[in-house]
């Protein structure tokens, strides 16, 4: 199997690049397996530490937390009246 990347592929834009793959492997494939799909750029992403977390119990508690201060935030943006996305 050959991986290979290239800069043929041209931007869509300034803020999205097209993304694509080809797997060509003769021995499991009878020809050229490939994808290609567009990365967009997100000003709200949160770019976070990629570490081990074996054995760190409090890991669920951190996406339970989130969904619980949005919650919040909700609840708060309608007893103020505020409109919502």
């Amino acid at each position: 199997m050959r991986w290979s990347s290239s800069n043929a592929s041209p931007a869509t834009g300034p803020d999205t690049i097209q993304y694509e793959v080809t797997v060509n492997d003769p021995k499991t494939w009878t020809r050229a397996v490939g994808a290609a799909f567009p990365l967009r750029r997100d000003p709200g992403y949160g770019m976070f530490e990629y570490a081990c977390h074996e054995g760190n119990h409090a890991v669920p508690n951190i996406p339970l937390a989130a969904r619980a201060e949005e919650r919040l935030a909700t609840e708060v943006r309608v007893k103020s009246g505020s409109p919502g996305c």
